[in-house]
């Protein structure tokens, strides 16, 4: 039974886990989506496009308005297939003006019929109307009904924004929207439109660039949050015409009736900005207000967060750098809380008690662009994030968690990104209209996106596959070591008999014994030195397989000496070593010592005339080369008359091991015999040997 311990350090189980930890932290190094350019033209101002999924098929519709300006008349609306084939047409009457800007535009299923209902502004040189348009049923369609009229040559408030909708009692569908008169009348207007009854309901206060955003509360009661700011004391730079009130936070009901008494925030903050909420502990609704003192030199900034009924919750000081422009409510994987600064800088805010923290996109270093908005780019639940750069003119899309990022440069002069729409089907385009071109981009996954998770378990396996063929490597090397560990100690067991050859040994001591019976004591000593030398050679040298260089030569010596007196003086040796020979260097044990016993065992069988044997030894530029020649009867003649088991045995054990070494080097030793001739007799041999230079004798081992 495999233990678990075992599993959880196998090489392949550790490898995996690493892996999988690399995957979880790594980012993708493709590109999963991006953004083209699909067209760009340009931007006439007589003509506007508004695209929205009116039928809800997956694929957006689009509005086109030529102005009056454009035809002549009253100003034309078509509505079209995203193939351009043309659903419906109309013509306004010229009193009517023309088309506000795109975000103006309300989209919403007001009457449940699964089929989205536009509201839309005009503006005329002195007048403003509502249009309410139902491609589905024309009983729901309302022309040009006028929310503000007779304006003395003004164009009307300088801008409207819708707060939504809600259905009454009578199920009738009421459309909330606001105003802004504050620049040129010191205050705005919140109205009620009654699109069954066609009456308006309206509620004006005092104001000077206010926020207003519609909630519910716990109860689902329709609420309208109103924050002002003040014009009081403020510096005369930044001073406006009207507007001398407080800074001012309020909540009406539906039906446009205070909630509780205005609060007074402060009296001299001359610029706000409101952010509503969900509280996802309570399920009810945070309001944060940001105020900034414009009456002082230390630009004074606090965050306040109220809730709906008026009760103040904290007020905090900001201590920020540089100038605060924004509050912002980001919607990722969950609601968050930022402040923009004037330099593009980001900084979460938490929620409990004002402070700030890091800084928003801090993981992919976004300091410097604009957050545009959050919104849906393909038929996935989560939201994009959009996000551009006006000094680079770089628009970047992100993924939920700001991943998976999207980029595209767009030239143009200015961009209107108040402007900004989408357009739905199989393919997702972003259209920004620019003060020179409309340009529109496509945003799309590439194919990365579906082979992300094959190329994760590519690299998962390829990496497990490189593991289990190095484990598999170093396996058969540790298998190959053991066999060469096996291997040299059976040359170690082989040298070892040879250097101590029975016969070898028995001779010496006869050789010894017969030079003390002629009582030669000076001949006897110095063979018996020579002698107990050989066995120390023998002894000490057992475990290994090679020797120093001087060492070999030495051995080699002692032993012809003893040769040479057992075969009373029949041949003689020289040994001739040549200039620059390294005398420490390693050789294989009894490499030159097996070649010479060679020439006296074999080449001096049956001579009648001295033999010789010379051994020289010479450094050349590339190697060691060492020769043993002899003037014996060859190696053809030794054949035939040489009929010993043994003979050779010595000479294969040499082999072997100059094999085995030559496996671990580059450039191996190379031995080559050859015989030498004369009046076509054999006339000796000559032994070549030739050692490169930097010959490693280790036997390298396989690394773990």
């Amino acid at each position: 039974m495999i233990r678990f311990t075992t599993i959880i350090k196998h090489p392949l189980f550790i490898t995996s886990i690493v892996v999988l930890v690399l995957i979880w932290l790594l980012p993708f190094p493709f590109a999963q989506y991006k953004l083209e350019t699909t067209f760009k033209v340009l931007n006439n101002e007589s003509v506007s496009r508004v695209y929205y999924d009116l039928d809800e098929d997956g694929i957006s519709e689009f509005f086109r308005f030529r102005s009056s300006a454009l035809t002549g008349n009253g100003t034309q609306m078509f509505v079209s297939k995203a193939n351009g084939n043309i659903m419906y047409q109309t013509q306004y009457e010229e009193k009517y003006g023309d088309v506000a800007s795109i975000d103006e535009f309300y989209f919403e299923d007001l009457f449940d019929t699964g089929y989205i209902t536009t509201a839309f502004f005009t503006r005329s040189i002195d007048s403003v109307y509502l249009f309410v348009f139902s491609i589905h049923d024309s009983t729901h369609n309302v022309y040009g009904y006028p929310v503000k009229q007779n304006t003395s040559g003004e164009h009307g408030p300088s801008k409207i924004r819708w707060l939504g909708f809600r259905k009454n009692e009578k199920q009738e569908v009421l459309l909330y929207f606001w105003g802004d008169d504050s620049e040129s009348l010191g205050s705005s207007e919140i109205m009620c439109f009654n699109v069954s009854t066609r009456q308006m309901n309206r509620f004006r206060f005092d104001s000077m660039n206010p926020q207003v955003e519609v909630t519910t509360n716990d109860q689902h009661e329709f609420s309208i949050v109103i924050n002002t700011v003040s014009n009081r004391h403020i510096r005369e730079a930044f001073a406006w015409d009207y507007g001398e009130m407080e800074c001012r936070y309020m909540v009406l009901d539906k039906d446009f009736n205070f909630l509780f008494d205005p609060v007074i925030l402060a009296e001299s903050y001359g610029y706000a900005d409101l952010v509503v909420m969900d509280d996802a502990e309570s399920g009810s609704k945070d309001i944060y207000l940001f105020l900034w003192d414009l009456s002082i030199d230390s630009n004074n900034r606090k965050l306040v967060k109220v809730s709906l009924t008026g009760d103040v919750i904290f007020e905090a000081d900001l201590n920020v750098d540089q100038i605060i422009t924004d509050l912002l409510l980001i919607q990722d994987k969950e609601d968050e809380l930022y402040i923009k600064t004037e330099g593009r800088q980001y900084w979460l805010v938490d929620k409990s008690n004002g402070s700030l923290s890091q800084t928003l996109f801090a993981q992919v270093n976004l300091d410097g662009y604009d957050y545009i908005t959050s919104v849906q780019l393909d038929n996935k639940p989560d939201k994009e994030h959009v996000l551009f750069s006006n000094i680079s003119n770089e628009l970047i899309v992100y993924r939920k968690g700001f991943k998976n990022p999207a980029s595209i440069e767009i030239m143009d002069e200015d961009f209107y990104f108040d402007q900004f729409s989408v357009r739905k089907g199989s393919i997702y385009s972003i259209i920004i209209p620019g003060e020179i071109y409309i340009n529109r981009l496509t945003y799309r996954s590439t194919v990365w996106v579906w082979l992300k998770y094959p190329y994760w378990l590519m690299v998962f396996l390829l990496l497990n596959l490189i593991v289990w063929l190095r484990s598999q490597l170093t396996r058969k090397r540790e298998l190959e070591l053991k066999a060469i560990e096996s291997k040299i100690t059976d040359l170690q067991l082989k040298n070892f008999r040879n250097q101590l050859d029975p016969h070898f040994t028995f001779n010496a001591l006869n050789v010894i014994g017969s030079v003390i019976y002629k009582e030669d004591k000076d001949v006897a000593y110095d063979y018996f030195t020579r002698f107990s030398r050989l066995m120390r050679f023998s002894l000490i040298d057992s475990t290994n397989i090679t020797r120093e260089l001087d060492a070999e030569i030495q051995f080699t010596m002692d032993y012809l000496e003893f040769q040479k007196y057992r075969f009373k003086d029949k041949f003689d040796f020289k040994v001739i070593t040549g200039p620059g020979v390294e005398r420490k260097m390693q050789v294989p044990k009894m490499l030159i010592q097996g070649y010479a016993e060679n020439s006296v065992r074999h080449g001096f069988y049956q001579i009648d005339y001295p033999g010789l044997i010379e051994i020289s030894i010479e450094k050349t530029p590339e190697a060691t080369v060492i020769l043993v020649k002899d003037n014996g009867i060859g190696r053809k003649k030794a054949a035939e008359l040489h009929t010993s088991k043994g003979s050779g045995i010595g000479m294969n054990v040499m082999q072997e091991q100059i094999n085995l070494f030559n496996k671990y080097n580059v450039r191996h030793i190379v031995i080559s015999v050859t015989d030498l001739v004369l009046d076509g007799k054999a006339k000796g041999t000559i032994v070549k040997v030739s050692i490169p230079h930097q010959f490693s004798f280790v036997i390298a081992k396989p690394t773990k």
